[in-house]
């Protein structure tokens, strides 16, 4: 379930920047409204698996952002980002962050693309600080190819469980899953003859509770 169609190192797939929007404006703004219902000026943010975009709201104003992709160049484009890092997680999953490192972890229509998507949350709980949360959101479009090939096997609401349960296992405490489906697209969207609805929000959230920095893990 976790193998890929093409099995081949993600570096040549990504070596070619793609500074290009995957998903349509109205799943952009969703996505930015979400995030920004658990961000807080100050906080120190990770994008991980970022691309030229955070989905940050304009509103979001006072975070470190820091950025970890496939492509330097895609890294570059992000305005949001006040630290660029590129590496494959799939080859290498450990993060190159000490204990306790960030207030937030996002990760925004990539998830399906790991093939130890485990062992990446056993790092994005390390770095987190006690009370810090994990944010995962996805929608209906991806790489074929490079996703596992469970993701296209499941129903949407499926998909969203699978993540949820990543969590859990993970020891992610009070998870949360939203849905937000049947939006208009927007009319200036190139694909409005093939789809009359937005892109649909799945995501998945959970925190790293106070209490796990003395159960089990140093205090920060």
């Amino acid at each position: 379930g976790l193998s890929r169609q093409d099995p081949a190192a993600d570096a040549g797939f990504y070596a070619t920047p793609r500074l290009t929007q995957h998903l349509d404006a109205q799943c952009r703004t969703d996505i930015a409204m979400l995030y920004g219902r658990l961000l807080q000026p100050g906080m120190k943010v990770l994008d991980l698996m970022a691309s030229c975009d955070s989905h940050l709201p304009e509103t979001a104003r006072g975070l470190q952002v820091s950025g970890l992709g496939m492509n330097q160049v895609e890294l570059a484009a992000n305005p949001r980002l006040s630290e660029r890092l590129v590496q494959d997680l799939n080859a290498t999953a450990a993060l190159p962050w000490p204990d306790c490192s960030f207030d937030c972890v996002l990760c925004t229509a990539s998830i399906e693309y790991l093939v130890r998507p485990a062992s990446m949350l056993d790092e994005v709980k390390r770095v987190l600080r006690p009370g810090g949360v994990v944010a995962i959101s996805f929608s209906d479009r991806w790489f074929p190819t490079k996703a596992i090939r469970v993701w296209s096997a499941l129903h949407p609401f499926e998909r969203m469980g699978l993540v949820l349960s990543l969590l859990w296992l993970a020891g992610f405490d009070d998870l949360n899953t939203e849905s937000l489906r049947g939006s208009r697209r927007p009319d200036d969207d190139k694909y409005i003859g093939l789809r009359s609805f937005a892109d649909p929000l799945f995501a998945v959230w959970g925190d790293v509770y106070k209490r796990q920095a003395w159960w089990g893990r140093p205090p920060c």
